[in-house]
C-alpha cells in the first residue's frame, strides 16, 4: 500500500478500525506505515450498515474485521 500511496495520491481511506488476528508483519505495518498514509487523508472507520459510494456504487458494509 505504501508503494501505491507513492504512485497514485490516496484522497480517502475506508479500513475496519484495529485489527482483531494478531500477526507480526500487519501489526508493523498497522502501527508504523499506515498511520503515515491515513494521517495525509481523510480516514473513515466503517461500521455494519454504513454505505461507502464509489463514483455511483454503493457498497452496503455487512461485517467488519471478522
Amino acid at each position: 500500500m505504501a508503494e501505491l500511496a507513492k504512485r497514485i495520491p490516496i484522497r480517502h481511506f475506508v479500513d475496519h478500525g484495529p485489527t482483531v488476528q494478531p500477526n507480526p508483519i500487519i501489526d508493523e505495518f498497522l502501527g508504523k506505515t499506515y498511520p503515515e498514509l491515513y494521517g495525509k487523508a481523510k480516514r473513515t472507520i466503517a461500521k455494519p450498515g454504513d454505505t461507502v459510494s464509489v463514483n455511483g456504487l454503493d457498497w452496503r458494509i455487512v461485517t467488519i474485521g471478522g
